[in-house]
């Protein structure tokens, strides 16, 4: 029987440019709680915005906490096809 705890991250594609750090700040905050609580699984949506905030913030907490994983559920094969040269490099892992 697995006893991971789960989480599923996704949210609005476009955030606000001068807010993303408070977003970060916020988020950051409560993947913290989610850590207290045995959290140890996330998933994102792998859209452009939010769902690949959270998959950073999550990869970033992992250097120090090697139990997390993250899985991207992707929404149709090859959608990520459309984003810019910028964009993929950004969150190319």
């Amino acid at each position: 029987m697995n006893n991971n705890k789960n989480c599923c991250f996704t949210g609005y594609r476009q955030l606000h440019k001068n807010k993303i750090s408070q977003y970060t700040k916020i988020l950051c905050s409560e993947i913290d709680i989610l850590i207290e609580k045995d959290v140890t699984h996330s998933l994102s949506g792998s859209a452009l915005g939010f769902d690949l905030l959270a998959a950073s913030i999550i990869l970033e907490k992992k250097k120090t906490n090697k139990c997390l994983t993250l899985t991207f559920v992707l929404h149709c094969r090859n959608h990520y096809k459309y984003w810019t040269q910028k964009q993929y490099r950004t969150i190319s892992i």
